[in-house]
C-alpha cells in the first residue's frame, strides 16, 4: 500500500525488497529471531521453563506477579525475540487465573515495554542521549515515575476479572520451610542462567543480542544432547515460515516507508501546521512511531528535524524524555511493531482488539507525560 501510494514504480519495488533482503538489521533481527526461538525451543523441551514457574510459585505465591515480571525481565533483551520467549512464560504461569488470551497478549506485551523507560541498553535511548547530548542519567531520572506510571495504567486491563492463586502450603516446620526457600531459589536460578548469561553478554559486555545467544544455545545443546529426531522436531518450529515472512513484510514496509517519502512528508505536514513546541515534541514522534513501530528508527528520524526546528538547547532532560515517551506509546499502538505482532501470533488472538486493550493506558500514559513533563 506504501508503495502504490507513493506512485513508486515495479523497479523501485525491487530495489527495496532487494535492500530490505541485505540490509544488516533485517538479517540481525531475523537471526536473533531465528535464535531466540531456537532457546525457547530448548528451555521447553528440557522442562526450564516449568522448573523456573514452579520455583517462582513457590517464591512469589500470587501468579499475577508473575505474569508482570517475567516480560519486564525479558525486556532488559533489546530485541523483539524476547517478547517472544516471554511468552511461553506468561502462558504458564496464567494457568488456572481465568485470564483471556487477549490479557495474556497484552500482560507479555505491555509489562515488556515498561523497560524501555529505564534500561539504558535500548538502541532508540542510546541515539537520543547522543543527539541531544544530554547524559543518559539526566533523561532516565524523568522518564522513571513514567514507568511506574505505565505500570498502575497496565493493571486493571491485565487483571481484570483475574483469579489470585492459592497461596502455597506452609511448611511444617522452620527447617522444612527454609530448606523449600533454598531449593526454590536453587531451581529459579538454574532454570534463568541461560537467559541471564544472554543479559549480562549484552548489557555487561555490550554484544549484540544475536551474538550472545550463540554460545547459550550450544552450551544447552552439549548439555541436554539432543538426539536427532529432537533436533529435526526443533527445527520445524524454529524455521516457521510464517514468522519469517512476517518478519520480512515488517521490514520491508519500513524500507518502503523511507524510500517513498513518507517520513519526510509527515515532518513537512506536521511544520505546515503550527503546532506549539510541547505539542509538537509529543505528536512527531507519535505519528512516526505508529508509522514505522520501531523506537530506534523513530529517534533517528524525528529528533534532528525536532532539533532544527527549536534548536539543541530546548533539548532538556524533561523535553527529550516527552518526546521519547511519545515515541513509544505511538510505537506501542501499531500493528507494524514486531514485538506485538509475535506475541499476538503466539496468544493466536485479533491484533486490533489487543491494540483496542493498549489504548487507553498508553493514553493514559501519554496524558500523564504531558502534565508531569511538559
Amino acid at each position: 500500500m506504501v508503495t502504490i501510494a507513493s506512485g513508486m514504480d515495479l523497479a523501485g519495488i525491487a530495489r527495496t525488497a532487494w535492500d530490505t533482503l541485505r540490509s544488516l538489521q533485517t538479517i540481525s533481527i531475523l537471526g536473533t529471531m531465528l535464535l531466540v526461538m531456537a532457546l525457547e525451543s530448548l528451555m521447553t523441551r528440557y522442562g526450564l521453563i516449568d522448573r523456573l514457574i514452579a520455583s517462582l510459585g513457590k517464591l512469589i505465591p500470587d501468579r499475577r506477579a508473575h505474569m508482570m515480571i517475567l516480560p519486564a525481565f525479558m525486556g532488559l533483551l533489546p530485541s523483539a525475540g524476547g517478547a517472544l520467549l516471554s511468552c511461553p512464560m506468561v502462558d504458564k504461569a496464567s494457568d488456572g487465573s481465568g485470564m483471556s488470551p487477549e490479557q495474556k497478549a497484552f500482560t507479555n506485551f505491555w509489562f515488556r515495554h515498561i523497560m524501555e523507560f529505564i534500561a539504558p541498553v535500548y538502541t532508540a535511548l542510546i541515539i537520543l542521549t547522543q543527539l541531544t547530548e544530554l547524559p543518559m542519567a539526566s533523561v532516565l531520572r524523568p522518564l522513571l515515575p513514567m514507568a511506574a506510571i505505565a505500570t498502575l495504567a497496565g493493571l486493571p486491563v491485565s487483571f481484570a476479572r483475574a483469579r489470585k492463586a492459592k497461596p502455597a502450603a506452609r511448611a511444617k516446620a522452620a527447617d522444612e520451610k527454609a530448606a523449600g526457600f533454598r531449593g526454590a531459589l536453587k531451581d529459579l536460578a538454574l532454570s534463568f542462567a541461560p537467559i541471564v548469561v544472554v543479559l549480562v553478554l549484552v548489557i555487561a559486555f555490550g554484544l549484540s543480542p544475536m551474538v550472545a545467544l550463540l554460545p547459550v544455545i550450544l552450551a544447552l545443546v552439549v548439555i541436554f544432547r539432543p538426539t536427532a529426531k529432537d533436533f529435526k522436531e526443533m527445527a520445524v518450529k524454529v524455521l516457521n515460515p510464517g514468522i519469517i515472512t512476517m518478519v520480512l513484510g515488517i521490514m520491508f514496509y519500513k524500507e518502503a516507508l523511507s524510500a517513498s517519502g513518507g517520513i519526510s512528508a509527515l515532518a513537512d505536514a506536521f511544520t505546515r501546521l503550527g503546532l506549539p513546541m510541547r505539542a509538537m515534541i509529543v505528536a512527531l514522534p507519535f505519528s512516526v512511531g505508529l508509522l514505522t513501530g520501531m523506537s530506534s528508527v523513530t529517534m533517528a528520524l524525528a529528533l534532528p528535524i525536532l532539533i532544527s526546528m527549536y534548536g539543541l538547547g530546548a533539548m532538556t532532560p524533561h523535553v527529550a524524555a516527552l518526546a521519547y515517551v511519545g515515541c513509544n506509546m505511538g510505537m506501542n499502538l501499531t500493528p507494524t511493531h514486531l514485538c506485538l505482532v509475535l506475541t499476538v501470533g503466539y496468544f493466536k488472538v485479533d491484533l486490533i482488539k489487543v491494540i483496542g486493550m493498549i489504548f487507553i493506558p498508553a493514553m493514559v500514559t501519554l496524558a500523564a507525560a504531558l502534565l508531569i513533563l511538559a
